[in-house]
């Protein structure tokens, strides 16, 4: 690798961290980003999604935050939320992110981040070719996701005063605690996506 190379990554690794915190977002944003392509993960029939999370199926962060969410001491038990796969981190992204979308269920992405190889930095998801269709739904969700932060994991979620926030990164324990306060004061209203 070249000094330059080394030099431009480790811009791009400050900028990313940089951005990491939390942004807002207009409900006609809340609106379009609910219609995207992804897998729901929704406990005991609960029924509104109540957080998008933005991943990419090699992120190891991402698994790190399926399993603080999911895992055996899971914090976001009960909270019905829609994974919305992205490909970027590596070549075998897409055929990841595809077939995930293709499986469409919460086991399949359960698997996928409860076996992650981290040593890899890969998922446990088992690539396929992505029809055309797949590959227009990526394509949507990727340009969803750059147009607000194109970081994983990117959580965007509704507070109790109505405000639509996009958490960028994973956010430190404290602040995962008050987001996912903010987000069960919701949990059995519909969405008003007038605002």
């Amino acid at each position: 690798m070249t000094g330059a190379v080394l030099l431009a990554a480790g811009a791009a690794v400050r900028l990313a961290l940089a951005a990491e915190g939390e942004s807002t977002l207009t409900g006609q944003r809340w609106s379009g980003l609910t219609r995207l392509a992804g897998i729901e993960v929704k406990a005991d029939g609960s029924g509104v999604v109540q957080v998008l999370v933005f991943f990419d199926p090699n992120c190891p962060v991402c698994a790190r935050l399926w399993l603080a969410w999911n895992g055996p001491q899971g914090q976001a038990r009960g909270l019905a939320t829609r994974w919305i796969p992205v490909a970027y981190m590596n070549q075998r992204s897409r055929g990841r992110a595809a077939a995930l979308l293709a499986e469409n269920s919460a086991a399949a992405l359960a698997r996928n981040f409860v076996e992650f190889d981290h040593r890899a930095r890969e998922g446990a998801a088992v690539p396929v070719v992505p029809t055309a269709t797949m590959l227009a739904q990526l394509r949507a969700n990727e340009a969803a996701w750059q147009a607000i932060a194109a970081a994983t994991p990117l959580i965007v979620y509704r507070t109790r005063d109505g405000r639509i926030n996009a958490q960028i990164g994973m956010p430190p324990p404290q602040r995962m605690q008050a987001l996912l306060a903010s987000v069960r004061a919701h949990r059995l209203e519909a969405f008003d996506d007038a605002r």
